[in-house]
């Protein structure tokens, strides 16, 4: 995959994390650093929270794919958790 923007329309290599169950899909990036989704498969309604099943609503993704037409900015330092099993979300983190 190219790795410029020029190249490829993203800022960076897209990172892929999969669930098998509603869990936390990614863990926090660190202190100033974000989590930036690209996009999310699911075979179901899935909500995207911050950090665990009480945090903040990040969205909501129904059945199937979801191409965002840009990235969509995770509070800095804070993971990301999945409601549903069988999710992908595609991100980078910067």
């Amino acid at each position: 995959m190219a790795e410029y923007f020029r190249d490829s329309g993203f800022e960076k290599i897209a990172l892929v994390a999969t669930s098998t169950g509603a869990a936390k899909l990614i863990d926090a990036p660190g202190q100033d650093k974000n989590i930036y989704i690209l996009g999310v498969n699911t075979s179901g309604n899935v909500t995207l929270k911050e950090n665990d099943a009480s945090g903040n609503t990040i969205m909501f993704v129904a059945a199937g794919n979801s191409n965002l037409p840009s990235t969509i900015k995770v509070t800095t330092n804070t993971g990301v958790y999945s409601s549903l099993a069988n999710v992908s979300v595609f991100y980078y983190i910067d």
